[in-house]
């Protein structure tokens, strides 16, 4: 699944098919492919993935580790403040 991610890092707004060929390779068999394709498929379906009208595939941005620490702990000092 990180072959996909780093696939759409690298160009945005691609197709479907279009990344499928790239992770699996445009010589892989189509068991390979369908792999993908589900793979694709499943982050699509829990939101990890974008995907538009027009078909054009979006990775959502992942918060850090360290920016995730830093928005806790601003949410944390907001709720003492109060």
């Amino acid at each position: 699944m990180q072959k996909i991610f780093d696939c759409l890092d690298k160009t945005s707004g691609i197709q479907g098919k279009d990344v499928t060929l790239a992770v699996a390779g445009e010589t892989a068999d189509d068991a390979a492919k369908a792999r993908v394709l589900a793979d694709l498929n499943f982050l699509i379906g829990e939101g990890y993935i974008a995907k538009l009208h027009d078909s054009r595939l979006f990775a959502q941005p992942v918060l850090s580790t360290q920016a995730q620490a830093k928005e806790e702990a601003a949410n944390e000092d907001a709720t003492e403040e109060k």
